[in-house]
């Protein structure tokens, strides 16, 4: 079998994971200084997130809503549920 013949790979292996960087320099980097590049912060999803939180009255709705939009920095988007569940869509 001939050697692939594409882009060259630079491997680094790091606690059992095998890292595959672009050139040489760069995984002299990384074998310098793993962590630098490992803890990176997560990339925001592309497709936007859609919760809904749904429960009787006084559950914990509206706390629960906070907590999300603390922790995870989102934005609360209230919809209003006239004509949702109106007496003419139900079955």
């Amino acid at each position: 079998m001939p050697p692939f013949s594409g882009n060259p790979t630079f491997p680094a292996v790091y606690r059992q994971h095998v890292y595959f960087l672009s050139s040489a320099e760069a995984r002299t980097q990384f074998m310098s200084n793993p962590l630098a590049f490992l803890c990176q912060p997560s990339p925001k999803p592309v497709v936007p997130i859609r919760v809904a939180i749904v429960g009787p009255p006084k559950s914990g709705k509206t706390t629960c809503t906070m907590d999300y939009i603390i922790a995870y920095h989102l934005h609360r988007v209230l919809l209003p549920l006239s004509g949702l569940w109106s007496g003419s869509n139900r079955k």
